[in-house]
């Protein structure tokens, strides 16, 4: 008996396909198969999409850019701005690419975590420049009231 899916020889009595283990039975055809196949819900082949590089690297930029907006009061570095702006344009870029291709490309939560990320990590910096600002005119003042 020859299995109509591989074209594999197997026994007159054998109840499936030794290769591909498709039933055997003289009522099988091609076109039988080819339906089983379409609705198998275990077959990956449909389901081979790729993660967007553009959602995963901003997603890292915005993990980047979070910790250093955390260490910038520290080391006087505005990096974080520079980082989530960057990485927010990629993740945005990003989704687009996944919205236009929803078949081929994944790592929509990826944008999303990007996004979050990069959001937090730009108020952040905002918010430590404006600190760092108002902490110097506050300085400057108080420098103003000092003897000389």
């Amino acid at each position: 008996m020859i299995c109509p899916r591989c074209g594999q020889f197997n026994e007159d009595n054998a109840s499936s396909c030794e290769s591909c283990y498709t039933p055997l039975d003289s009522d099988t055809t091609i076109t039988d198969i080819q339906q089983s196949e379409e609705n198998n819900p275990y077959d990956m082949s449909k389901k081979d999409r790729t993660t967007n590089s553009l959602a995963a690297g901003g997603m890292l930029l915005g993990i980047g850019s979070l910790l250093t907006c955390c260490t910038s009061p520290i080391t006087g570095l505005y990096i974080p701005g520079i980082l989530g702006f960057t990485g927010l344009m990629m993740t945005f870029f990003g989704r687009k690419q996944i919205k236009d291709n929803p078949d081929t490309q994944g790592g929509n939560g990826l944008a999303t975590i990007g996004i979050i990320f990069n959001g937090l990590s730009l108020t952040g910096s905002i918010i430590t420049m404006i600190s760092w600002l108002l902490g110097l005119k506050l300085l400057e003042n108080l420098l103003e009231y000092l003897p000389r």
